[in-house]
C-alpha cells in the first residue's frame, strides 16, 4: 500500500494493514502504524491547517510533539477534540479528523484574502493601526479580529460518555527523560548499580536517533533486552514528562495505546506525579532536541561553583568531587591557554581603541556648552536603551557580505570604475564579518560608554585653571593635553580601562555572534563546558580563573590609586 507522497516504507508502518480514514471529509488510506501526520503526507496532502490570525497556509514542519501547525479537530463518538497534534496522533480505522481555523474549507478559506496584502501586515500591526477613534477597539476592531483567529472548537458539554483518565503515583532514585542512545545507556548503567530507574519516552518505541540507522539496531535490542532484565528499571513509552517541580518531583502524561485502553476498560491517559530522590542530586535528561546532560542543582551559587571546579567530570556527564587541581591544571593545556591569551589580547586591543577614541569624545562633552552638556550625555548612554543582543544583530546587518560598508564600497568602487574606463574589474566584498576584526568592533561599540562616562566624571571636577596656566606659560595644546590634562585624569583612565577590559574579557554574546572560529574568547569556552561539553568541573575552574583574573586588575588599580594618594598627600 503506497499513497503518492510515500517514498519508503516506515518503522513502524505495516504495508499490509491499511487503514482507512477522513480529513475534511475526504477519504484517505494509510498503513498501521502511521501517524495521522505521516499518513497525510503519503496522501499528497501538503496544507493542512492555517495560521493563527491571518489564515496563511500551513503545513507539517516537524515530526514531533514540537510541531507548531498540523493541529486538527478529531471527531468520535466521545465528541469533538480539538488541538490533537497530527504528528503524534496514531492513525486508527475509521479515524475523522478536521482542520482547524478555516471557513468554509480549508482549500478555499475566505479570510486566506489576506495573502494579497500580506507586505502590507506584519505581525501585530493591527496592535499600532486600529488605535483610533478609542470606544471602538473594544466593541469593533476586538471581536473582529477575535473572531478572525483561534484554533479548534471546544463543545459546549462533555458527556458521561468522554474517555477517562487516572492518576498515579509513582516513586523511584533516577528518573531518565528520553529513551535515546544516551538515555537507555543511563538507565542500563544505573539500573544495573541498584538504582530504581524509570525511563519515559514520549514516543512509541526506545531507541530515538538509533531508530533510523539500521547499524544501531543490534546494540538497541540488546540492551532494550537487558533492560527488560533488571527489575530495577521501568520502562514507560507514550509518556511526555510535563514539568520538574521542586524536590524531585516531576509530572508525566502517559497516553495508553489502544490494546492497554482496551485492557483497562478504554482508559485513556494516566497523569503521573514522580518522585525521585532529590539526595541523589542527579536527574538524567535525554533527548537528541535538548542534547543528553546530567544536571546538578540549577543556579548553584559562587562557592557551589568553586567546590565543582575541583571535581571532575563522570562518565556520564555528572559532577564528581575529587578535590584535585586537575582541571586548573587543564588551562595549561595549549588549546585552553591559546583561547586565555586571545582573550586577553583582543580585550587589550579594546581597551586601547576604547581610551583613543573616548577620551576625545569625554573631553568634548566635559568642555561643551552647558546648554549641551545635558544632551551629550544622553546620546553616550543612548545605546544602554536597546536591548545588547538586537544592537549585535544590527552590526551582523552593517558588515556583511552583502551589508551596509561593502555596499558603499561598491558604489564607490563602480563609480571609480567608471572614471578609469573598467580598469579595476569587478567588485569584491571585504570578509568583515566573523573574525577577530568583527569581534574588537563590536566590543568597542558595546564598551565604549564604559570608557567614556568615567573620564567625563573625572574631566568634570578638573580645574579648568591648571590648563589657562600652562597655556599663558607658554606650552602648545598638545604638550598641555599630556604634560597636565593626563596626569589629572589618570584616575578616570584607569577606572574606564579596567571596566573596559573586564567586561571584554569575559564577553560572550559579542563574540558568539560576531567572530568566527577562530575568535573564541573565554567566556565561549566557559558557555561549551556547561552547555555541549557538560563538563561542569572544567567550567567551574575557568569561571573562577576569570574571577581571579577580576581581582587582579582590581588589585592592581587599588594600588595604583594608593600611590597616587601618598604621592599628593
Amino acid at each position: 500500500m503506497r499513497g503518492p507522497g510515500r517514498i519508503a516504507r516506515g518503522l513502524l508502518a505495516d504495508p499490509d494493514r491499511p487503514v482507512g480514514f477522513r480529513f475534511d471529509g475526504r477519504r484517505m488510506s494509510g498503513l498501521e502504524g502511521d501517524t495521522l501526520a505521516s499518513a497525510l503526507l503519503a496522501n499528497g496532502q501538503r496544507l493542512v491547517a492555517r495560521s493563527f490570525k491571518y489564515h496563511r497556509p500551513r503545513g507539517i514542519v516537524t515530526a514531533g510533539p514540537e510541531e507548531p501547525c498540523a493541529l486538527v479537530d478529531v471527531i468520535g463518538a466521545n465528541g469533538r477534540e480539538p488541538n490533537r497534534l497530527a504528528t503524534t496522533l496514531p492513525l486508527h480505522e475509521g479515524l475523522v479528523a478536521e482542520s482547524q481555523n478555516r471557513w468554509p474549507s480549508l482549500g478555499c478559506d475566505v479570510l486566506s484574502l489576506n495573502n494579497l496584502i500580506a507586505r502590507f501586515l506584519p505581525a501585530g500591526f493591527y496592535y499600532k493601526t486600529f488605535m483610533a477613534p478609542g470606544w471602538a477597539w473594544e466593541r469593533l476592531y476586538e471581536p473582529l479580529i477575535r473572531r478572525a483567529a483561534g484554533l479548534g472548537r471546544l463543545e459546549p458539554l462533555v458527556g458521561d460518555h468522554a474517555a477517562p483518565a487516572e492518576t498515579v503515583h509513582d516513586h523511584t532514585d533516577v528518573l531518565v527523560v528520553g529513551a535515546g542512545t544516551a538515555g537507555l545507556a543511563a538507565a542500563h548503567v544505573l539500573g544495573a548499580s541498584g538504582l530504581k530507574v524509570m525511563l519515559t519516552e514520549q514516543d512509541v518505541a526506545l531507541g530515538g536517533g538509533s531508530l533510523l540507522d539500521a547499524r544501531w539496531s543490534a546494540w538497541r535490542e540488546g540492551l532494550c533486552a537487558r533492560l527488560a532484565g533488571l527489575a530495577t528499571v521501568r520502562c514507560l513509552p507514550r509518556t511526555t514528562v510535563l514539568g520538574a517541580y521542586g524536590h524531585g518531583v516531576f509530572g508525566a502524561l502517559e497516553t495508553l495505546s489502544p490494546p492497554e485502553a482496551a485492557r483497562f476498560d478504554g482508559l485513556r491517559e494516566r497523569l503521573r506525579i514522580i518522585r525521585a530522590r532529590p539526595e541523589s542530586n542527579f536527574y538524567a535528561y535525554t533527548k537528541e532536541v535538548a542534547r543528553f546532560r546530567a544536571l546538578v542543582p540549577p543556579n548553584p551559587p559562587v562557592n557551589s561553583l568553586w567546590v565543582y571546579s575541583f571535581g571532575e567530570r563522570g562518565p556520564l556527564g555528572q559532577t564528581v568531587i575529587t578535590f584535585s587541581l586537575h582541571n586548573y591544571l587543564r588551562t595549561m593545556e595549549w588549546i585552553n591557554l591559546y583561547i586565555i591569551i586571545k582573550s586577553l589580547w583582543i580585550a587589550a586591543v579594546t581597551t586601547v581603541i576604547c581610551l583613543a577614541t573616548g577620551f576625545p569624545l569625554a573631553m568634548g562633552v566635559a568642555f561643551a556648552p552647558p546648554k549641551y552638556k545635558n544632551l551629550l550625555l544622553l546620546l553616550v548612554i543612548l545605546p544602554f536603551w536597546t536591548n545588547l543582543l538586537i544592537r549585535t544583530y544590527a552590526w551582523i546587518a552593517v558588515l556583511r557580505t552583502n551589508g551596509y560598508v561593502n555596499f558603499f564600497l561598491e558604489w564607490v568602487w563602480s563609480g571609480l570604475d567608471w572614471i578609469f574606463g573598467g580598469l579595476l574589474g569587478e567588485f569584491q566584498p571585504l570578509e568583515l564579518l566573523y573574525n577577530q576584526g568583527a569581534v574588537i568592533i563590536g566590543l568597542v561599540y558595546v564598551n565604549l560608554p564604559f570608557m567614556v562616562l568615567p573620564l567625563y566624571a573625572t574631566l568634570e571636577k578638573l580645574d579648568k585653571s591648571y590648563l589657562e596656566a600652562s597655556l599663558d606659560l607658554g606650552a602648545g595644546q598638545w604638550r598641555t593635553l599630556f604634560s597636565v590634562t593626563v596626569p589629572l585624569v589618570l584616575p578616570g583612565i584607569f577606572t574606564g580601562g579596567l571596566l573596559t577590559f573586564i567586561l571584554a574579557f569575559g564577553a560572550y554574546l559579542t563574540p558568539d555572534l560576531l567572530g568566527g572560529t577562530n575568535s573564541i574568547m573565554i567566556g565561549n569556552l566557559i558557555a561549551q563546558q556547561f552547555g555541549a561539553a557538560r563538563d561542569w568541573a572544567f567550567g567551574s575552574a575557568l569561571s573562577f580563573i576569570l574571577m581571579y583574573v577580576t581581582f587582579i586588575c582590581l588589585w592592581v588599580k587599588a594600588v595604583l590609586a594608593g600611590r597616587e594618594g601618598a604621592v599628593n598627600y
